[in-house]
């Protein structure tokens, strides 16, 4: 499986900051193959994985905020650990 790291780049200006996380955090609400790693960190799955990379680079572009991408491949699904409540 083919996936994708978005790694945006916090700003040195607070304002564009807070506008690009309020934007991406909408975006990532409404794509179901996408992933919250941390703050600033994404994973994007198939399938539409263009569009949402697309989308989010858009915001960040929009706000000016610097972004980096990692292509990979997963040999293998990842491994569900859930521990009871």
């Amino acid at each position: 499986m083919r996936v994708v790291l978005f790694h945006a780049i916090q700003s040195q200006h607070p304002r564009d900051w807070l506008h690009f996380r309020q934007e991406a955090g909408v975006i990532v609400m409404q794509l179901k193959n996408v992933e919250t790693l941390g703050e600033n960190v994404w994973l994007i799955n198939q399938p539409d994985q263009q569009m949402s990379l697309d989308e989010l680079a858009k915001v960040a572009t929009r706000n000016g905020i610097s972004y980096r991408t990692l292509e990979f491949d997963l040999e293998e699904q990842w491994e569900h650990h859930q521990y009871p409540i």
